[in-house]
């Protein structure tokens, strides 16, 4: 599990830190069933896996959270924004129009 999982880990980490969130949601799939998979055969996980299991998780979570938080602020930027926009000029009817 060590070496799958590890090579698996920083696929896991690449995709979440360049902001690749379906990628990394499919890879954390992979991820979670090798971890079934060793539990199932094995009995149980090591220490070491456990504990590099719970980094991932934390960082992962650390990481999301922050780029939600920017997205958020880009939302609210963009409605501020919106309120400053000119809106656009309603239409008048015409009797006459010229195009020269």
């Amino acid at each position: 599990m060590r070496n799958m999982g590890h090579g698996l880990i920083e696929r896991i980490r690449h995709a979440v830190g360049c902001g690749e969130f379906s990628r990394a949601s499919l890879l954390w799939e992979d991820y979670a069933r090798g971890l079934e998979r060793k539990l199932k055969l094995d009995g149980g996980l090591s220490a070491e896996e456990l504990r590099e299991a719970g980094e991932l998780v934390a960082w992962s979570r650390q990481v999301v959270q922050c780029a939600r938080a920017r997205a958020m602020e880009q939302l609210d930027s963009l409605q501020v924004a919106g309120q400053y926009e000119t809106p656009p000029r309603p239409q008048t009817p015409r009797l006459v129009i010229a195009n020269f």
